[in-house]
């Protein structure tokens, strides 16, 4: 929007889906690790990328370049207070219906190394503990070093700043003085700075807002597992959503179902049948429907299912409304809409935060 430097887009928006009869309610979808692309830097000298890069996560070996480019590290107090911010002051600042957490996890068990994160996990220890993660560390080093032994590869590649290297440390040796990605205690750890941070935002913004509704985006990637602790969500991303719909700690959580229909159906209803489990607390459940990968019928027959267990669905995206994923990708379609009349209207149920069944 540098053509349009006093345009403000989300105002816009509230302002005309506030104006709509009946009006639309409008949650703020923020992205809460991803900070920028690797494809190339950002043009503007005081990006946070350039003014904080000690702030980004890395992975046991230094390597900055997760799977969504580079991205902050949720175990730096000063990124859990620079995102307590920025979720804050939309909610100052705009007559917004609710904030969404979108991203709000790790990008796998090898992320979460920042320096200044490790060393708060250390000192959060035993002795005793801590005297137990650093043998296991000794312990896969020594067998890195046996396996990577003459399959190493240190070419060099363009650094958008110094430590920013986009080689793979998979091919060296464990570093013995930092904890495995799937130490115990490191994972717990981790998987406490995400939830902290989304309580203290949940509980920050009602302050400000008590009718603010306040969700997230979660992974259930994958068959739904026998017990929560062996899904990615769990092992993987440090996102403990169950706790979250526990707790009652957000008011939706919105689970992404995103499969397609003719391959992994039973997936889709496997996770719709767990999640109907946690039902029951303040946390309402709300299905995403991956209406691009499927064709209206196959997402219709998905929305009426997860409706009828549910607390809702909610479709990724309305972008993306083609009868024939795949060959017309990312195009909106009337017809999409016309066919959204077949879900059953339900009321929300005593107490529960105002929107509609649908999203």
């Amino acid at each position: 929007l540098d053509a349009f430097p006093f345009f403000d887009g989300l105002a816009a928006v509230i302002r005309e889906a506030h104006a709509c009869d009946p009006p639309i309610q409008v949650h703020a979808w923020l992205n809460a690790h991803p900070l920028w692309s690797e494809s190339a830097p950002p043009v503007w000298e005081d990006h946070i990328l350039y003014r904080r890069p000690d702030w980004l996560t890395q992975d046991p070996h230094g390597n900055r370049g997760t799977p969504v480019g580079y991205a902050l590290d949720f175990g730096h107090p000063e990124v859990q207070d620079y995102l307590t911010r920025l979720y804050l002051e939309v909610v100052r600042k705009y007559d917004v219906d609710g904030i969404h957490f979108d991203f709000i996890r790790f990008g796998g068990a090898e992320w979460g190394y920042n320096e200044v994160s490790v060393a708060r996990f250390l000192s959060s220890l035993s002795a005793e503990q801590r005297a137990g993660v650093l043998a296991r560390a000794e312990r896969a080093s020594l067998l890195t070093q046996e396996t990577t032994r003459g399959n190493r590869n240190n070419s060099s590649t363009h650094e958008v700043f110094p430590g920013a290297s986009r080689a793979s440390g998979a091919t060296k040796p464990h570093p013995a003085s930092v904890p495995t990605p799937d130490d115990p205690l490191f994972s717990d750890w981790r998987r406490k700075q995400v939830t902290d941070l989304v309580r203290r935002v949940t509980l920050l913004a009602k302050e400000l807002k008590p009718n603010l509704i306040v969700s997230a985006a979660v992974v259930p990637w994958g068959n739904a597992p026998g017990t929560f602790e062996e899904s990615a969500a769990y092992r993987r991303c440090f996102q403990d959503w169950r706790a979250w719909a526990r707790e009652g700690i957000l008011d939706m959580l919105i689970p992404m179902l995103y499969f397609r229909e003719k391959e992994h159906g039973e997936w889709f209803r496997n996770w719709v049948r767990y999640c109907a489990q946690l039902k029951g607390g303040r946390t309402r459940i709300i299905a995403g429907i991956g209406n691009w990968l499927n064709s209206h019928d196959d997402t219709l027959q998905q929305a009426k299912h997860a409706d009828s267990l549910l607390d809702g669905v909610c479709f990724f995206s309305y972008a993306s409304t083609n009868p024939m994923p795949g060959a017309e990708a990312e195009l909106f379609n009337e017809k999409f809409y016309d066919r959204l009349r077949e879900l059953p209207s339900t009321p929300p149920p005593p107490g529960s935060p105002p929107p509609a069944t649908k999203y």
